[in-house]
């Protein structure tokens, strides 16, 4: 859905004006409550232009989270204001050239032994390196990034392995009781679960830039699409 909500949800979305934050709340959890995302713009940073140099973000797009299973680059562009005190938006999807991508160390990373060696390894290579520092990191960059790439890809494989496990071991619970060596495999299975949850989270959260998280809503698809519309955003002007 699409159009003037008259509506902000938080205050970098307006200036110079007042009254605005009050039904903040309510559309957020309206945005919430009907599991919608709300997609940054584009090119521009407010929607609404009034007289005092008043600005606000009115007008969006919030998508269902359903649309973005089939269609994920999707994009909501501020476009120039003629007549009219709102500026039009455009909702388009399609491939966006991010430019080259960037080497990112990643907290989770310290708490794998296999990295650790790699790095202290490669470290003390660098020392017999001759040139700049920045020409001495591609070395370790480049080891870290292919670690990284394999790593990712076995815990999420290990996921996928672990939870058919679970759901079998469920199965099975559903139509009989399970043996005690059943019982011990699960509780394993669980904590094993629980340790790749958390690292699978760190990675999301690191990449998204968010410091928080409710331990009791912990969602790592909320944070997947959080790093998409964060790299989106770094278009916006303003």
């Amino acid at each position: 859905m699409g159009g003037d909500f008259n509506a902000i949800t938080n205050k970098s979305e307006r200036r110079n004006c007042l009254g605005l934050l009050k039904g903040s709340k309510d559309f957020l959890k309206f945005i919430e409550n009907c599991s919608l995302v709300d997609l940054p713009m584009l090119w521009r940073k407010f929607t609404w232009y009034g007289p005092e140099n008043k600005k606000s973000r009115l007008d969006r797009f919030l998508l269902d989270e359903g649309w973005f299973e089939k269609i994920e680059d999707f994009q909501q562009q501020g476009l120039n204001r003629t007549v009219s005190d709102h500026i039009p938006i455009l909702l388009s999807y399609g491939s966006s050239d991010w430019g080259p991508r960037l080497f990112k160390f990643f907290n989770a990373w310290v708490q794998n032994k296999e990295c650790m060696s790699i790095i202290k390894k490669e470290c003390g290579l660098m020392d017999n390196l001759n040139g700049k520092v920045s020409g001495k990191l591609k070395r370790p960059k480049g080891v870290l990034g292919k670690w990284n790439r394999e790593e990712i890809y076995f815990l999420d494989k290990r996921f996928i392995e672990i939870e058919d496990r679970i759901r079998w071991l469920d199965e099975c619970s559903e139509a009989g009781e399970l043996s005690d060596v059943e019982l011990e495999e699960l509780k394993i299975l669980n904590l094993e679960m629980g340790v790749l949850n958390r690292l699978k989270e760190s990675i999301w959260r690191q990449k998204s830039r968010m410091t928080w998280l409710k331990m009791r809503d912990s969602n790592t698809a909320f944070f997947h699409r959080a790093v998409k519309f964060k790299q989106k955003e770094s278009l916006c002007v303003g």
